[in-house]
């Protein structure tokens, strides 16, 4: 069975004040510094490989990392001083995600590769998770879920900090994502993801057609997946997107159809 996760949310109009996130980042840097932010990263790297199956596949694995260090390259002022970003596949077809942990690390699901049809649409979502990472969602998030408090403590403790990583492991090996980011988190990144894609020189326009694949996908489904019941569904994140791309004048066109498609090819067969 497919599993279908959402990467995220797609709004122009974000609901904090950009004072309010600035506030925010940089209370995370208080809770969660970039130095300690890499220690659990690792940890994370280290528990994720036990937990997921990792792809090895140098020219499959190879193909996304190149794309990904494109698009941080186009983020290079927002990337915080330290954060070293790492680009992983999973591989799983039946799970139709991506998702960033502490540190900079991003894992793309081989569903969600499957799921795509160019360029344009993996560095949509890419460039989305690199977001999460240079806006410091995941530190506001660990702090929402935990409080400060018992966060802090954790993380300032050898057994604390195992316990985290497993726990934030378990939930991914269980869930197929890291933490659910606020809806303010989500639009956030998409709004700053386009742009970082649309710097790089690959067609946004992508993010909207990937949304209509899995709006497809969804189609006579009994209910909709548990990510979608938390976070705006496609058909608004379709709506922003357009209203984003407006901004990104001229838009891109880049899109290598052929070249994703030859990637899939030497993926081979979807397992069962």
């Amino acid at each position: 069975m497919t599993r279908l996760v959402v990467p995220c949310a797609l709004a122009v109009t974000l609901t904090m004040t950009a004072g309010c996130r600035t506030a925010q980042r940089a209370a995370a840097g208080v809770v969660l510094p970039v130095s300690q932010e890499n220690e659990l990263g690792r940890e994370m790297e280290r528990e994720l490989a036990r937990e997921l199956r990792l792809l090895d596949d140098p020219q499959v694995v190879g193909y996304v990392q190149e794309l990904g260090r494109q698009i941080v390259q186009a983020a290079d002022g927002d990337v915080p001083d330290g954060i070293e970003f790492k680009f992983h596949v999973v591989d799983d077809d039946a799970t139709i995600n991506a998702f960033a942990i502490p540190g900079g690390g991003i894992y793309v699901f081989t569903g969600l590769l499957r799921a795509m049809e160019d360029e344009a649409q993996l560095t949509a979502v890419l460039g989305h998770e690199v977001a999460h990472v240079t806006r410091r969602h995941i530190a506001q998030q660990l702090t929402a879920q935990f409080g400060f408090q018992a966060l802090t403590a954790m993380l300032g403790s050898a057994g604390g900090l195992t316990g985290l990583v497993g726990q934030l492991g378990g939930a991914v090996a269980s869930q197929g994502f890291l933490l659910k980011y606020s809806r303010d988190n989500e639009r956030e990144a998409d709004y700053v993801g386009l742009g970082y894609q649309a710097r790089a020189g690959w067609d946004p326009r992508g993010m909207m057609e990937f949304f209509t694949i899995l709006q497809h996908m969804d189609e006579g489904r009994g209910r909709p997946p548990a990510f979608l019941l938390t976070h705006p569904a496609p058909d608004e994140r379709v709506i922003n997107a357009h209203r984003r791309i407006a901004e990104l004048q001229p838009t891109p066109t880049r899109r290598n159809r052929e070249r994703y498609q030859q990637m899939l090819g030497h993926l081979g067969a979807p397992t069962k």
